[in-house]
């Protein structure tokens, strides 16, 4: 796993797999994903008008959404399959990796591709994400509270092109 640290802080704000996720890439069209599209899931206003306005800033050509809770974040990606979601991972009711559990049983079940999920939480991240963010590049984990330039690189690394591939 691939770490970066805070240089200020001294502290993680990025964690990542080894595997550089650009080769696991799937053209939009096979997708079956709104490549347009990003959700913005977190229980707490500030943090997620936070990430919301950092990422209608810095990608002005992607809709931005919000979901306040997992169960929000599931209808809202059934109807729009978001090709990026960023997830808190302590939310009350639906925590962060079990609405990324329920979304990745709901792309199976109907054979959509599962969207990249950056997760961010303010904690110290539970062994079975840090295992996930490992093994799966298009998943990845910020630590709060997340800079704009990690909260960018993040998500922008995990976006498909929106120009058709040739």
């Amino acid at each position: 796993m691939r770490v970066k640290k805070n240089a200020l802080l001294g502290t993680w704000e990025f964690a990542e797999s080894d595997l550089f996720y650009s080769e696991h890439r799937v053209s939009p069209d096979l997708a079956k994903l709104d490549v347009t599209r990003i959700l913005v899931v977190d229980d707490e206003a500030t943090a997620r008008n936070s990430l919301v306005k950092t990422l209608r800033s810095e990608l002005p050509d992607r809709v931005i959404e919000e979901a306040v809770s997992g169960i929000q974040c599931l209808e809202l990606f059934t109807n729009h399959r978001h090709s990026v979601i960023t997830m808190d991972l302590m939310m009350p009711g639906m925590d962060g990796y079990r609405t990324y559990l329920d979304l990745k049983e709901m792309c199976q079940e109907n054979k959509w591709r599962m969207p990249a999920m950056v997760f961010c939480t303010g904690y110290d991240p539970p062994r079975t994400v840090m295992r996930l963010v490992a093994d799966d590049p298009s998943c990845c984990i910020l630590s709060k509270p997340v800079s704009n330039r990690a909260l960018v690189e993040a998500v922008g690394s995990r976006l498909p092109s929106l120009k058709p591939s040739a």
